[in-house]
């Protein structure tokens, strides 16, 4: 028998496949229902923080802030600071800020902001693309796209297409190209001071607007920077991002409207969600939000998690539904093995053989019923061989008044096969023998003296006749009919 020919691995095998399909479908299935279910907390949970943070912001106080009367200012340092806190406590948040709106002009300009870098930082922005990276004390340079990090060389993402970005990592004149002529040249690191396209901008001229194209497309591009310890925008300065973002912000401020993003969305800085919580004065009017950026890696680093722990549960889980289809198979299968070598016992003739199973299932009636069986066939053959007996006696006493010579001549091999007139038509030769005197013999003998005499007699001719193909037809006391062509024992 081949292993697979084996009822028990069939059993084995497809109790884990039904199994395996089950808990995969379940796994699936429970997977996406807590994605879903998570990113729907995941946004209320933006939601919430922003207009929490919204609602503590005095309208008024923004506005002047915006404006860029800061100097000495109790309320922006306590803003700062508040802003900071709530960063630091929402890690998930990559970045978190506010804006004004001007309904006048239809600009947004940076008020409050809780990102601060402890290096220089500088920020290359346009609606095509955007990245910043910080300066080390060493003067090596670490570049930030999309939430992921780069000290070498990478590609970057703007309008379908792929930009090349390079790092020269050189401690004294370290350099960053994007594509294959906006260079960012560091000329000094303390204070810092750098040169992008031919323009040179430090700490103190703060940032330039540079016009540049890219391929054949206009890209104004905005570079800034920000020194060690600072808020990464200065108050009053244009709000910059892509025109989808911009558009977006825009709608839901002047639908005074608190939102979230429904999905992650593409920026100029990579995949985005935002938060926005609309900032509103005493009469409800809106005059900026607070936006919260979620960058997407912390939400795969959450899918991910969440895919591991399926994984690992579902590996256990397959661990013990092997066992446990494997003992179920053994549990199964046990019986009809015991089931198995009974009939097998019974095919080779024990009838004394019995399936012992103690259980009160259907395996266990099987097990009874079987037993019965045999006790009743065991029953069956002995009557059998007593019948049997009887009748191999009835023949062999027929057979002395009826041999089988005879019953062969006619065409037959038992007794019960002779029908009343059977009979066949042939020459034979008969020899009638007498024995001379055998009444006046018999007279003077007894009668068991005499029936040993007629054997003796019938012993001595019996075989010479038999050896001549012949048979005693019938012995009378005066004369014994002796025929050729049969073969007969009286």
């Amino acid at each position: 028998m081949s292993f697979f020919s084996s009822i028990r691995v069939k059993v084995f095998f497809g109790l884990f496949l039904l199994q395996f399909v089950a808990l995969s479908a379940t796994g699936y299935m429970l997977f996406s229902i807590a994605k879903n279910e998570y990113f729907r907390k995941f946004q209320n949970h933006v939601l919430s923080n922003v207009k929490n943070v919204a609602l503590t912001l005095n309208a008024d106080e923004h506005d002047r802030i915006a404006r860029g009367d800061i100097e000495g200012s109790e309320s922006y340092r306590q803003y700062m600071e508040y802003f900071r806190k709530v960063k630091e406590s929402e890690p998930y948040i990559t970045y978190l800020y506010s804006v004004r709106y001007d309904p006048h002009d239809d600009t947004l300009v940076y008020v409050l902001d809780g990102n601060v870098f402890s290096n220089d930082t500088v920020w290359v922005e346009s609606a095509q693309f955007g990245l910043f990276f910080e300066v080390m004390n060493d003067g090596s340079l670490v570049v930030h796209y999309n939430s992921e990090v780069y000290s070498r060389d990478f590609q970057m993402d703007s309008m379908g297409k792929t930009l090349p970005v390079s790092i020269t990592q050189d401690h004294t004149h370290p350099v960053l190209t994007i594509g294959s002529d906006f260079k960012i040249e560091i000329l000094q690191l303390h204070p810092l001071q750098i040169r992008a396209l031919g323009e040179q901008i430090d700490t103190e001229s703060h940032g330039k607007k540079l016009e540049w194209k890219f391929g054949d497309v206009d890209c104004p591009t905005d570079i800034n920077i920000t020194e060690a310890g600072k808020a990464i925008s200065v108050p009053g300065e244009e709000y910059v991002s892509d025109l989808e973002d911009i558009q977006n912000l825009k709608k839901f401020i002047k639908a005074n409207q608190h939102a979230v993003d429904p999905s992650p969305g593409w920026t100029n800085f990579g995949e985005v969600l935002h938060g926005y919580g609309m900032i509103q004065d005493e009469n409800g009017g809106v005059h900026g939000a607070v936006v919260a950026e979620v960058y997407t890696k912390e939400l795969q680093a959450f899918r991910a998690s969440i895919e591991r722990t399926i994984v690992i549960g579902f590996l256990v889980t397959s661990g013990v539904t092997l066992v446990m289809s494997l003992l179920f198979a053994q549990y199964l299968l046990r019986p009809i093995k015991k089931l198995t070598e009974g009939v097998s016992d019974l095919a080779d003739g024990n009838l004394d053989t019995a399936v012992h199973m103690d259980r009160k299932d259907e395996f266990g009636q099987l097990a009874s019923n079987f037993n019965t069986m045999i006790r009743k066939l065991k029953a069956a053959h002995s009557e059998t061989e007593d019948l049997t007996n009887q009748l191999r006696a009835t023949v062999e006493s027929y057979s002395k008044f009826v041999p089988h010579e005879f019953l062969r001549q006619l065409g037959y091999h038992r007794i019960v096969e002779v029908r009343l007139g059977d009979h066949i038509e042939r020459k034979m030769t008969a020899l009638f023998a007498d024995i001379r005197s055998f009444t006046t013999l018999s007279e003077q003998m007894s009668p068991q003296e005499t029936f040993d005499f007629i054997n003796e007699y019938l012993g001595n001719v019996g075989p010479v006749i038999t050896k001549h193909s012949g048979f005693i037809d019938s012995a009378r006391p005066k004369t014994s009919i002796f025929k050729l062509g049969f073969a007969k024992t009286w």
